[in-house]
């Protein structure tokens, strides 16, 4: 037998060692590569889905206002895909959505629930607490009762 390296290693168990290392860099390769083109082909299917050109999953909801956490918007659409969002906008440029449209006329849109007087600070509640409830939109109303007497 010859022993020709730092590990005494048979020179036959230096090939099988060498085997098996390429034999797991080359199963490791190919399922690292099958499964980057397994979510590669569900991106593009979720992208496809929640396509505004998609008409056949898309919905518009027409509104007379749209309450977006800031500002309160006149005359805005929301196109809706799956179960999401996809795009907030004006009537004329969503307007090829036109068989799947909902007229809400004199409503408003609200994403989420409005809590206009919760007390955060108080409770020391987490905000990405409330936000994983549902209420996209708070106000902490913390008055000073001495500032209020006056």
């Amino acid at each position: 037998m010859l022993y020709n390296n730092k590990y005494n290693l048979s020179h036959s168990t230096q090939h099988t060692a060498i085997a098996a290392k390429y034999s797991f860099q080359y199963v490791f390769f190919f399922v690292t590569a099958n499964l980057l083109i397994y979510l590669f082909k569900i991106q593009e299917a979720a992208a496809h889905f929640n396509s505004p050109n998609n008409t056949k999953q898309c919905r518009l909801l027409v509104a007379d206002r749209l309450f977006d956490g800031f500002e309160l918007h006149t005359d805005a659409v929301v196109l809706i895909g799956a179960n999401n969002v996809v795009q907030v906008g004006s009537l004329n440029p969503l307007n090829h959505q036109r068989r799947h449209m909902q007229n809400l006329s004199d409503s408003t849109i609200l994403f989420g629930f409005i809590e206009s007087d919760v007390h955060t600070t108080f409770q020391q509640t987490p905000i990405e607490n409330v936000l994983r409830h549902g209420i996209a939109t708070i106000r902490d109303v913390v008055v000073d009762r001495f500032e209020s007497d006056n």
